[in-house]
């Protein structure tokens, strides 16, 4: 009786962690096809679980850049990603200083992103250079932006308007 308890017991932990695993990969899944708030919540429960796993870091990070959520829990998971060298965590920090007109970061972060875009591998497919390419137009579309929004910023002055009124 108690070898039937514990093999169900087994059987039950078996199945729930490939249950959670499986959530992952859809998670992942739907981040690839740019479905980033149904993969928020996946991304969210499995980082309380392994806070330092960077990958998880960057995809959590990115849901909440695209989503509009809390920027200030992206750029931190972002950075933890960025200390391992995660490819896409350098563009969506970016996107994140240009949007709170820290330039001289969001340059270094897209310069290092370009880098590593451009890192030269022999093993490299087709189709990954080809999705190399199209990421550095669009990495060209987002250092238009930067570039636009520092203009903006450097071209403002100060006014001060002074309204009077005459009276007898």
């Amino acid at each position: 009786f108690m070898r039937t308890i514990v093999s169900f017991i087994l059987l039950y932990i078996c199945s729930m962690s490939f249950a959670f695993s499986q959530s992952l990969a859809d998670a992942r899944n739907m981040y690839l096809k740019g479905q980033f708030k149904e993969a928020l919540p996946i991304f969210e429960a499995e980082l309380q679980a392994k806070p330092a796993d960077a990958s998880l870091n960057q995809w959590y990070g990115a849901c909440l850049f695209e989503t509009g959520g809390d920027l200030k829990k992206a750029e931190e998971c972002l950075v933890i990603a960025s200390k391992k060298d995660i490819q896409d965590s350098f563009v969506y920090l970016g996107r994140i200083y240009t949007s709170q007109y820290r330039f001289e970061e969001a340059t270094k972060a897209f310069d290092r992103y370009e880098a590593m875009l451009k890192k030269r591998n022999p093993r490299k497919k087709k189709d990954e250079i080809a999705r190399d390419e199209a990421a550095l137009e669009r990495l060209e579309d987002y250092r238009k932006v930067l570039s636009r929004l520092h203009r903006m910023a450097m071209n403002t002055e100060d006014i001060q308007v002074i309204d009077s009124m005459v009276v007898d």
